[in-house]
C-alpha cells in the first residue's frame, strides 16, 4: 500500500507543513522560488512501522491502516530519527498525543480562508484517489492492451462497463471550484473517455465466451456474407478501417488525458502523486508482419498544454481518418 492523496493532504495540512515534535515547528517545505518544484524536507513518519520488525511495528496502528492518516505524524528528519531510535520514550500513545497537540495549535491559528482551502484540497484529494482506482491506472497497460492490437481494436466488456460507470461518476462530482486547472483536466479526460465509449458502442460487437467477452470493432464487410457486391464491400471495409483508426487514436488520446490529470494533480495538489509509479503507457502490436514485436509508449500532450483545450475533439480524429483512407486509396 501507499499513502493516499487524501491522507497526505490531511497530514500536511493539519500540521501546517511544520514538524509536530514539541518545540521544533520547523517548516518542512522549502520554496525554490518558482524555478523548480518545492524541495520537500519533511518526513511522513509512521507511528506504528509499516513492517512488524520496525519501531512499534508489533502493535495495532491507530486508525487500523498502517499507511492511513491515523498512523502518520509529520516530522523533520532529526526528530523522525529520534522517535524511532527511542521507542520506549516515544510509544504509540505519546506520538498520537504529540500530533493531536500540534494540530490543535495549528488549527487555533488558522484563518477561515486557510481552513476553507484545506477543506477544498481534501475534497479534491478524495476525488483523485477514487479516480485513480476507477480509471485502473495501476493496470493501464494491461487493460488497454487490445486497443492497438494488430488493426483489430478490442477491450474487455467488464472494462467498458467499469469505464462507463467512471464517466457517470465523474459527471456527478460536486467540485469545490478553487482549482480550475485540475477540474479542466478531469473534464478533458471525461470528454475523451465518453467519445471512446460512444465509438465502441456504435462500431463494436461482443465476441468471446460468456464471462470473458470483448467488445471488438465490427468487420462490417462481413455483413454481405456470400453476396458478391464489390462497391458495397469497399464501402463497408472503409467504414471498418475508419472505426479502427478512430478507436485506436482515442485509446492513445485517453492515455494522454490520464497523464495530463496526473501532471495537473502534481502541479496543483500533491507533488508526490504517482511519482514512483510514473506515467501510464499504452502498448501497440503485435503486427501481422511480426508477431513478436510490440511497442510501449508514454503518450503526453505538449508541455504547457492548457487542460481546458487539450483535446481537439472527435471531429479531428474522424477527419484524420478520412484523410488517411484517401491517401491509402491513392497509393
Amino acid at each position: 500500500m501507499s499513502i493516499s492523496v487524501r491522507d497526505r493532504k490531511l497530514l500536511w495540512g493539519r500540521a501546517g507543513n511544520q514538524c509536530a515534535f514539541p518545540g521544533c515547528g520547523v517548516f518542512l517545505i522549502e520554496d525554490a522560488g518558482g524555478i523548480a518544484d518545492p524541495t520537500i524536507v519533511g518526513e511522513e513518519a509512521h507511528i506504528v512501522a509499516r513492517r512488524a520488525d520496525g519501531p512499534r511495528g508489533d502493535q495495532d496502528p491507530p486508525g487500523g491502516n498502517r499507511d492511513g492518516y491515523g498512523n502518520l505524524i509529520l516530522l523533520c528528519a532529526t526528530h523522525h530519527t529520534a522517535v524511532d531510535a527511542n521507542v520506549a520514550q516515544y510509544p504509540v500513545n505519546v506520538l498520537v498525543e504529540m500530533r493531536r497537540t500540534h494540530e490543535a495549535s495549528i488549527s487555533a491559528a488558522r484563518s477561515a480562508e486557510d481552513a476553507k482551502e484545506l477543506t477544498d484540497e481534501v475534497l479534491y484529494a478524495e476525488i483523485v484517489d477514487e479516480w485513480s482506482v476507477r480509471a485502473m491506472l495501476d493496470n493501464w497497460d494491461k487493460w488497454t492492451s487490445g486497443i492497438l492490437l494488430c488493426g483489430q481494436p478490442s477491450i474487455k466488456v467488464r472494462h467498458v462497463e467499469a469505464l462507463r460507470e467512471l464517466a457517470h461518476w465523474l459527471l456527478r462530482r460536486v467540485w469545490p471550484g478553487s482549482k480550475p486547472r485540475l477540474e479542466a483536466a478531469f473534464s478533458n479526460y471525461r470528454t475523451v473517455l465518453m467519445d471512446l465509449l460512444n465509438e465502441l458502442h456504435a462500431n463494436s460487437l461482443k465476441v468471446g465466451p460468456p464471462g470473458h467477452e470483448d467488445y471488438e470493432v465490427e468487420k462490417f464487410y462481413k455483413q454481405l456474407g456470400a453476396l458478391w457486391d464489390p462497391p458495397a464491400y469497399a464501402d463497408l471495409e472503409r467504414k471498418f478501417l475508419r472505426a479502427v483508426f478512430v478507436v485506436e487514436e482515442l485509446g492513445v488520446e485517453l492515455t494522454r488525458a490520464a497523464n495530463l490529470v496526473a501532471d495537473t494533480v502534481r502541479e496543483t495538489l500533491s507533488p508526490r502523486y504517482r511519482r514512483e509509479e510514473g506515467y501510464v503507457a499504452i502498448t501497440s502490436g503485435p503486427t501481422l508482419m511480426d508477431w513478436n514485436k510490440t511497442t510501449t509508449s508514454v503518450c503526453l500532450y505538449p508541455a504547457g498544454t492548457d487542460p481546458a483545450t487539450a483535446y481537439a475533439g472527435l471531429d479531428h480524429f474522424q477527419t484524420r481518418a478520412e484523410d488517411r483512407l484517401r491517401q491509402e486509396a491513392r497509393s
